[in-house]
């Protein structure tokens, strides 16, 4: 990956480590009025951590291919090309469904859990899209989330296949949502090709340089 440094410990150096966190966290921070709103109750958002990644090493980073998850997957276009995936762990889902949707029957909560989720994809991504290019200047949008339940890799493998053979590395964030008393822990994968990670890459260290 010529054309931009990386720290050989880390991937990222300290400055692009931040500054990606920096995008992150003003993302999200303003995705959870929104989600509060939709859950009903107090959301707060945070990425207790952040680190690029190779592709072939995702799914030990994300627990495992044969975890099962509920995925959020929405494709990322304009001045960057890629898809970005929300992977959310099934018991932390139901937790919060089964209060939110309890008077509902199992096919209908199904099927509500399911719009529940493309909706927080909808927030989730948007509002980190939105904190992407006003930190980068550019012009970045989502597509409409697609919600799917199954396991990670091969939810993880269905962005792949949509994607360009030419790219390497991933960004993964580990997120903590608490929703009161509940804790959802996550992983939100931003997978873009080569070139549009190099454009991040180049931009963040033109800061410093």
């Amino acid at each position: 990956m010529v054309g931009f440094k990386l720290n050989k410990t880390n991937n990222l150096t300290e400055f692009q480590h931040d500054s990606l966190c920096e995008i992150a966290n003003i993302g999200f921070g303003n995705a959870a009025t929104s989600l509060s709103k939709l859950v009903g109750d107090e959301v707060a958002i945070k990425v207790p951590s952040l680190q690029l990644q190779r592709i072939e090493k995702i799914p030990q980073v994300i627990g495992g291919e044969e975890s099962v998850v509920y995925g959020i997957v929405m494709q990322i276009y304009g001045d960057l090309n890629g898809y970005m995936t929300i992977l959310l762990p099934v018991e932390s889902v139901n937790s919060i469904s089964s209060k939110l949707l309890s008077n509902f029957d199992e096919e209908t909560k199904n099927e509500m859990i399911m719009s529940m989720m493309e909706e927080i994809g909808h927030i989730l991504g948007g509002t980190y899209v939105t904190s992407l290019s006003n930190f980068l200047n550019m012009n970045i949008s989502i597509d409409t989330p697609s919600a799917t339940y199954d396991m990670a890799g091969a939810i993880l493998d269905l962005v792949l296949i949509e994607m360009s053979k030419d790219f390497e590395h991933s960004l993964v964030l580990d997120t903590e949502m608490k929703v009161k008393n509940d804790i959802v822990e996550g992983n939100i994968l931003v997978l873009v090709d080569t070139a549009s990670l190099k454009i991040i890459m180049d931009i963040i260290d033109g800061m410093v340089s």
